[in-house]
């Protein structure tokens, strides 16, 4: 069953005391009656958040009607829809005064990564991979924010951009599991490897 957080919203309004109580039991995150909204941050931290922020958004439609995806498409859907919710209706517009940035990442292997410093491994966040592209004795990290498409690389894309360096820092480590997915899963998946999602679109 879906949910649409502006008719939350506005049964909250309209309901006795009691109800308000409840309603703002059963939806913490939408911090109902509070004069301050706690920031985007503290709101999106699970994929299910961000579905449930967005509600009927066309990106959370077009997510539920997937079927038997490969996990790389799973991925930037799940991706495209925190991004979206991260924005909170921030959209690019590609155009020359504009900033838009998204997370940037490194490949590190075993021994890279044990040799970093305390600092440096408490600043990422790694995500192991078993596929022939990460290997199963690397992985890969989240690094620091780049601005995209103001310099346009093969290897760098542009609908998967936030609104600030500190969403985009944010989302890079607290969703690298989903961007290891989307950029390192091998072309190929096999059977194995599908995403069962269906429990979560229903």
């Amino acid at each position: 069953m879906e949910i649409d957080i502006k008719n939350i919203k506005a049964a909250y309004e309209t309901a006795t005391e009691s109800e308000k109580t409840l309603l703002s039991t059963m939806f913490p995150d939408l911090a109902l009656g509070q004069t301050e909204e706690k920031p985007v941050t503290e709101r999106i931290k699970t994929f299910e958040d961000a579905v449930f922020a967005l509600g009927d958004h066309p990106f959370v439609t077009e997510w539920r009607m997937g079927v038997d995806l490969s996990p790389d498409l799973e991925a930037y859907l799940q991706l495209r829809i925190i991004c979206a919710a991260l924005n909170e209706g921030w959209k690019p517009e590609f155009k020359g005064d504009e900033f838009r940035y998204t997370p940037w990442f490194r490949i590190y292997t075993k021994k890279e990564y044990e040799e970093l410093d305390e600092d440096e491994k408490k600043r990422s966040c790694v995500a192991y991979q078993s596929s022939y592209i990460a290997s199963a004795v690397g992985g890969m990290s989240y690094v620091f924010a780049s601005d995209d498409s103001a310099y346009t690389f093969a290897s760098i894309g542009s609908r998967l951009v936030l609104k600030t360096k500190e969403l985009a820092e944010y989302c890079g480590r607290q969703f690298v599991d989903l961007w290891a997915d989307y950029l390192l899963w091998p072309q190929q998946a096999n059977n194995n490897e599908i995403y069962n999602h269906k429990k979560l679109k229903q």
